[in-house]
């Protein structure tokens, strides 16, 4: 896998009260959906249609996805595999970028992908295809159709994809997996 590192330059800086320099936490101001490494040492993150990665203690971003398909939604598992998006699908790789590959199984338009606390279990927001909502705006009364969104799990080992009885509509945040493994938290936005 080829992978490009992005020197920091001033724009990517704030300045800082004391006059002084100092790092953004996000280093580009549309980087998006940050996710920690295990070991608190690197975050990833979606910039530019690409995975990055940086480590916290600075030093220069490293690309660890290119090409012409959108890369989005990082998520770290606890052994230190990456799960994103890529053009409506699921795919995972190393934390270094390397061996990334699709899931198998998993419907086109799937999103939010979140990893279970043993790291063996990978939920993910899989969009109804049939289903839609309208969403009426209190204050306009524009109206926007959204889809019908579940909540599916893939066992990694045996491959086996469970949809959950747990559905949302428009825009939600990724599922939230409680700490002991045996549920799941989607919160509705808007």
């Amino acid at each position: 896998m080829d992978t490009e590192e992005r020197r920091l330059d001033p724009d990517d800086l704030d300045e800082h009260p004391n006059h002084r320099r100092r790092r953004r936490s996000t280093r580009l101001a549309d980087a998006g959906t940050p996710s920690w490494s295990p070991d608190g040492s690197s975050i990833a993150y979606a910039d530019q249609g690409d995975i990055w990665l940086i480590a916290t203690d600075g030093g220069a971003p490293k690309r660890l996805t290119s090409g012409s398909a959108t890369d989005d939604q990082p998520a770290f598992s606890r052994n230190g595999l990456i799960a994103f998006t890529r053009d409506g699908s699921i795919w995972v790789m190393e934390g270094d970028g390397a061996d990334a590959h699709p899931i198998w199984g998993v419907p086109s338009g799937s999103t939010s992908p979140s990893w279970s606390p043993d790291g063996d279990r990978l939920a993910f927001l899989v969009p109804d295809g049939t289903r839609t909502i309208e969403l009426v705006d209190e204050q306009s009364g524009a109206v926007t159709t959204q889809p019908v969104f579940a909540v599916s799990i893939e066992d990694l080992g045996s491959g086996i994809v469970t949809s959950l009885p747990i559905e949302t509509a428009g825009s939600a945040n990724a599922p939230v997996w409680l700490p002991t493994g045996d549920g799941i938290l989607v919160a509705r936005l808007g």
